[in-house]
């Protein structure tokens, strides 16, 4: 009776494990990849400046573009932060 309880118990916990990686795996595809951009604002920027100066018609901006852009905007931030003097309490 025990070897039963046993199996039982494992398989439980096997669903339960299945189940936080399928959550883990799901969070994972809801983070957004560059969160102090407004993405669709940006998008449009890019595609608008490209219309205007380039003979080549661009209709998508990639995803990689999204995050280069993201940390070029988070390194700037860090910069800005530590030219500023130590007095004052306005960035």
């Amino acid at each position: 009776m025990t070897l039963g309880t046993n199996s039982i118990q494992r398989a439980g916990e096997m669903r339960i494990e299945n189940m936080l990686n399928e959550q883990a795996i799901m969070k994972l595809h809801s983070i957004n990849p560059a969160p102090l951009l407004c993405q669709s604002a940006v998008r449009k920027l890019l595609l608008d400046q490209a219309a205007k100066t380039r003979a080549h018609k661009f209709t998508r901006v990639s995803g990689q573009t999204m995050i280069e852009l993201n940390e070029v905007v988070r390194q700037w931030c860090v910069l800005r932060v530590a030219r500023l003097p130590s007095k004052g309490k306005t960035i």
